[in-house]
Formats: C-alpha cells, structure tokens, sequence
C-alpha cells in the first residue's frame, strides 16, 4: 500500500541544531512575544524573545534538506519515509535550489513547524495557506 504524504512526513527525523529557537543569550525563549502575556495562560511567554536567526533579507527562504541518499542515475530516493533532514536558512531560493532543498517559506528558518507538525496539519486540513500549493498532491 502506498504511504500517504501526511504519512511521509510524520516519518521524517530532524537532525542537527538548525531548527532549534533561542534566546539573545542562548537560552530557553517564547517565538511569540507580544501575542500573549503570563496572566493569558502561557507561562512560557514570560521567557526572553527569540532571536532571529540570520540571514534575514528579502531573498531568505528556509528550506528542508534531506540527508537520504539519491541512488545514482537516479532523481528520487529508494523510500519517501523515515528519511532524515535538516531545516537550514538559505540566503536565496538559488542557493536553496542548488543544494536540492525544498523551500517551506521565505524568511530565515527558526520557528516555523517541524515535518511532524506539517503532517499533523495535512491530516487536519489546517495547513497554512501559503504552505497548500507545496503540498498539493
């Protein structure tokens, strides 16, 4: 049976520190200071604010890099599960391309959703609608 794209997702292991928000300092910090305030409910947002990581211009995208193998003489890898990735800030959709890495949202990486956030979001028909034609199957 064929393994559904929500499926795919929810397989996938993210390696590396990329993705992982911190503070100025390096510490613990609430990406949506602001939004909310400690007598809302969330504790977490009396943490620091999230520093944005860098690059941070017009041209930036973060972008998904699989660290799967393509067989060679090939174009796709042997399973579309279980694969492992990386998010990484590019500075452009160029450099993204060139590496063969797929583009999630402009912007440097930092806060966005993990592949198991994105399947979860697939299966409950809440996927941001810059993020639909992406996923369109």
């Amino acid at each position: 049976m064929p393994v559904g794209v929500s499926e795919a997702y929810a397989s996938f292991k993210l390696v590396g520190e990329s993705f992982v928000a911190r503070s100025e300092n390096g510490g613990d910090c609430y990406p949506f200071q602001g939004a909310t305030d400690p007598k809302d409910g969330y504790p977490e947002s009396s943490l620091p604010p999230c520093k944005l990581p860098t690059p941070d211009t017009d041209e930036t995208v973060c972008a998904f890099k699989f660290k799967t193998p393509v067989p060679e003489g090939t174009t796709k890898p042997e399973s579309c599960t279980e694969r492992e990735y990386e998010v990484i800030t590019y500075e452009s959709t160029a450099m993204a391309k060139e590496e063969c890495a797929i583009i999630t949202h402009t912007g440097p990486c930092g806060v966005c959703s993990s592949a198991q956030d994105l399947a979860i979001m697939l299966d409950h028909g809440v996927l941001p609608q810059d993020l639909t034609a992406f996923f369109a199957v």
